[in-house]
């Protein structure tokens, strides 16, 4: 065994495999850099919601309930949503205080700068860095689904809306619709 590994040593310890393989380890890693990493971007894509998949989602919890409520498969549900989603970024504050030197005026002016922290992408570029992202706020909610007529009905489910979405009773809206019927 002693042997084997000396052969091997003695092979690989020569200066022209030590450099052959040392420029072909370049060369790979020079051809690598020029494919894509679809790996981070597939996690960069997904890890932030858009809001039309956002207000899906909602759309389908409120189906969820519904169902459960009423056993109607089928509600139409709409959501609502204020604006749009809001970023917040990492900023750097930055204050100069200095001091006329005499002691009988004592004035002092501040003065602030500010700037967004920017961190390094791995394609090379500057991103500002994102401290959170808040979704769209619920502006209303319309449901119509079987029984939505009645006011038992109505009551189950709009508490149940209210409680899910932190919403006022006046932005609710539901009503029985002449096309659903428990199927």
């Amino acid at each position: 065994m002693s042997e084997t590994l000396e052969r091997f040593k003695k092979f690989f310890l020569k200066p022209k495999v030590l450099m052959v393989g040392g420029i072909s380890a370049m060369i790979l890693i020079l051809i690598s850099s020029w494919f894509p990493n679809k790996t981070a971007k597939k996690t960069k894509q997904n890890s932030a919601l858009d809001p039309d998949s956002y207000r899906s989602a909602l759309e389908e919890s409120v189906r969820q309930m519904v169902y459960g409520i009423t056993g109607d498969r089928h509600p139409t549900v709409v959501v609502t949503l204020e604006n749009g989603v809001k970023y917040y970024y990492a900023d750097e504050t930055k204050s100069d205080e200095s001091s006329s030197g005499e002691k009988e005026s004592r004035k002092e002016s501040n003065s602030r700068s500010s700037s967004t922290v920017t961190v390094r992408s791995s394609d090379g570029g500057e991103e500002p860095l994102l401290i959170t992202e808040w979704m769209p706020e619920v502006r209303g909610v319309t449901v119509i689904c079987y029984d939505g007529d009645s006011p038992d009905t109505a009551e189950k489910i709009k508490n149940a809306v209210q409680a899910a979405f932190h919403i006022t009773s006046q932005r609710i809206y539901i009503a029985g619709g002449t096309n659903h019927e428990k199927r």
